[in-house]
Protein backbone atom coordinates (compact mmCIF):
# COMPACT_ATOMS: atom_id res chain seq x y z
CA UNK A 1 0.00 0.00 0.00
CA UNK A 2 1.26 3.39 -0.94
CA UNK A 3 0.05 6.93 -0.85
CA UNK A 4 -2.91 7.89 -3.00
CA UNK A 5 -2.00 9.37 -6.36
CA UNK A 6 -2.18 13.14 -6.69
CA UNK A 7 -4.07 14.51 -9.69
CA UNK A 8 -2.17 17.51 -11.08
CA UNK A 9 -5.01 18.46 -13.46
CA UNK A 10 -7.24 21.15 -12.00
CA UNK A 11 -9.68 21.46 -14.90
CA UNK A 12 -10.14 20.34 -18.48
CA UNK A 13 -11.70 22.08 -21.43
CA UNK A 14 -11.65 22.56 -25.16
CA UNK A 15 -9.82 25.00 -27.39
CA UNK A 16 -11.92 25.38 -30.52
CA UNK A 17 -10.40 25.92 -33.96
CA UNK A 18 -10.88 29.23 -35.71
CA UNK A 19 -12.60 27.63 -38.71
CA UNK A 20 -14.21 24.40 -39.86
CA UNK A 21 -11.76 21.79 -41.22
CA UNK A 22 -14.23 20.61 -43.85
CA UNK A 23 -15.56 23.82 -45.43
CA UNK A 24 -13.42 26.61 -43.93
CA UNK A 25 -16.35 28.65 -42.55
CA UNK A 26 -15.77 30.57 -39.33
CA UNK A 27 -19.17 30.18 -37.61
CA UNK A 28 -20.13 27.37 -35.28
CA UNK A 29 -23.40 26.58 -33.54
CA UNK A 30 -24.49 24.44 -30.62
CA UNK A 31 -26.51 21.30 -31.33
CA UNK A 32 -29.39 20.01 -29.19
CA UNK A 33 -26.91 17.55 -27.63
CA UNK A 34 -24.74 20.52 -26.52
CA UNK A 35 -21.96 19.76 -28.99
CA UNK A 36 -20.62 22.27 -31.50
CA UNK A 37 -20.93 21.91 -35.27
CA UNK A 38 -20.36 24.04 -38.36
CA UNK A 39 -23.14 26.58 -38.89
CA UNK A 40 -23.03 26.04 -42.67
CA UNK A 41 -26.24 24.11 -43.40
CA UNK A 42 -24.50 22.12 -46.19
CA UNK A 43 -21.55 21.07 -44.04
CA UNK A 44 -22.80 20.27 -40.50
CA UNK A 45 -19.39 18.79 -39.60
CA UNK A 46 -18.40 18.58 -35.92
CA UNK A 47 -16.39 21.66 -34.98
CA UNK A 48 -12.71 20.79 -34.51
CA UNK A 49 -11.14 21.28 -31.08
CA UNK A 50 -8.14 20.25 -29.03
CA UNK A 51 -8.50 19.17 -25.41
CA UNK A 52 -6.86 21.55 -22.95
CA UNK A 53 -5.78 20.94 -19.38
CA UNK A 54 -5.09 23.42 -16.62
CA UNK A 55 -2.68 22.23 -13.96
CA UNK A 56 -3.15 22.99 -10.29
CA UNK A 57 -1.60 26.29 -9.26
CA UNK A 58 -1.76 27.81 -12.75
CA UNK A 59 -3.68 31.09 -12.90
CA UNK A 60 -6.35 30.92 -15.58
CA UNK A 61 -6.88 33.85 -17.88
CA UNK A 62 -9.32 34.35 -20.69
CA UNK A 63 -8.10 33.34 -24.14
CA UNK A 64 -10.10 36.23 -25.54
CA UNK A 65 -8.58 39.57 -24.66
CA UNK A 66 -11.61 41.56 -25.79
CA UNK A 67 -14.76 40.44 -24.07
CA UNK A 68 -17.83 42.33 -22.94
CA UNK A 69 -16.47 43.43 -19.59
CA UNK A 70 -13.43 45.17 -21.06
CA UNK A 71 -15.61 47.11 -23.49
CA UNK A 72 -18.00 48.32 -20.80
CA UNK A 73 -15.61 48.34 -17.83
CA UNK A 74 -15.62 52.14 -17.58
CA UNK A 75 -19.43 52.12 -17.31
CA UNK A 76 -19.33 49.29 -14.77
CA UNK A 77 -16.88 51.34 -12.68
CA UNK A 78 -19.17 54.38 -12.82
CA UNK A 79 -22.21 52.27 -11.89
CA UNK A 80 -20.39 50.72 -8.92
CA UNK A 81 -19.25 54.15 -7.72
CA UNK A 82 -22.77 55.56 -8.16
CA UNK A 83 -24.14 52.80 -5.92
CA UNK A 84 -21.49 53.63 -3.30
CA UNK A 85 -22.24 57.34 -3.66
CA UNK A 86 -25.95 56.76 -3.04
CA UNK A 87 -25.19 54.58 -0.01
CA UNK A 88 -22.78 57.13 1.46
CA UNK A 89 -24.77 60.32 0.84
CA UNK A 90 -28.32 59.16 1.61
CA UNK A 91 -31.09 61.60 0.78
CA UNK A 92 -28.74 64.28 -0.55
CA UNK A 93 -27.32 61.80 -3.07
CA UNK A 94 -30.77 60.58 -4.09
CA UNK A 95 -32.01 64.15 -4.59
CA UNK A 96 -28.99 64.99 -6.76
CA UNK A 97 -29.43 61.84 -8.89
CA UNK A 98 -33.14 62.59 -9.31
CA UNK A 99 -32.25 66.10 -10.47
CA UNK A 100 -29.62 64.71 -12.84
CA UNK A 101 -32.23 62.35 -14.29
CA UNK A 102 -34.39 65.34 -15.21
CA UNK A 103 -36.77 65.86 -12.30
CA UNK A 104 -37.36 69.51 -11.47
CA UNK A 105 -36.85 70.89 -7.97
CA UNK A 106 -40.60 71.23 -7.54
CA UNK A 107 -41.20 67.60 -8.59
CA UNK A 108 -38.55 66.43 -6.14
CA UNK A 109 -40.08 68.59 -3.42
CA UNK A 110 -43.56 67.15 -4.07
CA UNK A 111 -42.60 63.50 -4.56
CA UNK A 112 -39.56 63.21 -2.28
CA UNK A 113 -41.35 62.74 1.06
CA UNK A 114 -43.55 60.00 -0.45
CA UNK A 115 -40.64 58.34 -2.30
CA UNK A 116 -38.31 58.27 0.71
CA UNK A 117 -40.47 58.16 3.84
CA UNK A 118 -38.70 58.13 7.14
CA UNK A 119 -35.79 60.31 6.01
CA UNK A 120 -35.07 63.11 8.43
CA UNK A 121 -34.74 65.66 5.65
CA UNK A 122 -36.30 69.15 5.89
CA UNK A 123 -38.38 69.20 2.71
CA UNK A 124 -38.30 72.85 1.65
CA UNK A 125 -37.44 74.33 -1.72
CA UNK A 126 -34.25 75.88 -0.35
CA UNK A 127 -33.06 72.59 1.19
CA UNK A 128 -33.74 70.68 -2.03
CA UNK A 129 -31.74 73.28 -3.97
CA UNK A 130 -28.93 73.04 -1.41
CA UNK A 131 -28.98 69.20 -1.55
CA UNK A 132 -28.68 69.26 -5.35
CA UNK A 133 -25.67 71.59 -5.11
CA UNK A 134 -23.99 69.52 -2.35
CA UNK A 135 -24.69 66.27 -4.23
CA UNK A 136 -23.18 67.67 -7.42
CA UNK A 137 -20.03 68.72 -5.59
CA UNK A 138 -19.74 65.36 -3.80
CA UNK A 139 -20.24 63.38 -7.06
CA UNK A 140 -17.67 65.49 -8.94
CA UNK A 141 -15.17 65.09 -6.09
CA UNK A 142 -15.73 61.32 -6.06
CA UNK A 143 -15.20 61.02 -9.83
CA UNK A 144 -12.00 63.08 -9.63
CA UNK A 145 -10.71 61.00 -6.72
CA UNK A 146 -11.18 57.69 -8.55
CA UNK A 147 -9.89 59.25 -11.80
CA UNK A 148 -13.04 58.66 -13.87
CA UNK A 149 -13.59 62.34 -14.62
Amino acid sequence: MGAASFNMVDSTGRVFAASCDKCGKRRKKRTPTLEWECANFKCKAPWPFKPAFVLRGVVQTSAKTDHGETRISRYLDVARELARFLAENGTTGRIYVAAALGYSRMEILEQGPRAWPGDAFPWTEWNVRKAIHEGREAWATKLRRIRLA
